[in-house]
């Protein structure tokens, strides 16, 4: 009888292992779509109208005076942001700060507060509205006459 009941366990044992099933191979998974890369922005680029260049000061003729700063890049898609520092050079108080956000290419900003014959660094910084660190930075020196 243990004979009997042991034989009967090995064979439920080995039908219990059993490979059973067909012999056709296993569906081969399909690959997962390729995510295409972000796009990358063009770079930031622009002109200031009255910029003097680094070695010299534009003399403005009032206590304010007018630019206008031009995005020469393709412009991002949801525009730039234009900041606008004016701060005197000796100290490096600010007297003005402006910001405006844009789709235009070109853009009149405006400095004010100028004093006569104290010398201020303006500095112009346009970054995009979608990648926060495509921006460029430009600064000159201006005096009211």
């Amino acid at each position: 009888m243990k004979k009997l009941l042991f034989l009967t366990f090995v064979c439920f044992q080995l039908l219990a292992c059993s490979k059973g099933g067909s012999d056709t191979p296993a569906p081969t998974p399909t690959p997962p779509t390729p995510v295409s890369p972000t796009p990358t922005e063009t770079a930031i680029a622009f002109g200031i109208d009255i910029d003097p260049g680094t070695s010299n000061v534009y003399a403005a003729l009032s206590s304010s005076q007018n630019a206008v700063v031009t995005i020469t890049s393709t412009l991002p898609k949801d525009g730039a942001t234009i900041d606008l520092s004016v701060k005197r050079e000796r100290d490096n108080v600010s007297i003005w700060t402006s910001s405006i956000a844009t789709t235009a290419g070109a853009n009149t900003i405006k400095i004010d507060s100028l004093k006569s014959g104290e010398l201020c660094i303006a500095t112009v910084v346009v970054t995009s509205k979608n990648t926060a660190t495509n921006n460029a930075t430009k600064s000159f020196k201006i005096v009211r006459k």
